[in-house]
């Protein structure tokens, strides 16, 4: 007994066309970079002003929070 499957050749047919359209659509994913941590911040501290006047203001909080943790100056006169 033969059996014969109708459509088989049909079915293929389209399968070309798509893994063309598949291969092209995903070639600029491969172009991308990975960003580091670091690098995502420096680019949204250059893009937005908001966000670089913040980034002053959390500087200057730690170095009056370094300069608070020093201990200070001797004064002469309390040295005997």
């Amino acid at each position: 007994m033969k059996t014969s499957v109708t459509g088989f050749g049909d079915g293929f047919s389209i399968l070309p066309p798509l893994l063309i359209l598949v291969f092209t659509m995903s070639a600029p994913c491969r172009a991308q970079s990975t960003l580091s941590l670091q690098e995502a911040v420096n680019k949204a501290l250059a893009s937005r002003a908001s966000l670089k006047a913040e980034a002053e203001q959390v500087s200057i909080a730690q170095g009056l929070e370094k300069q608070a943790k020093l201990i200070a100056n001797p004064d002469r006169k309390s040295v005997v």
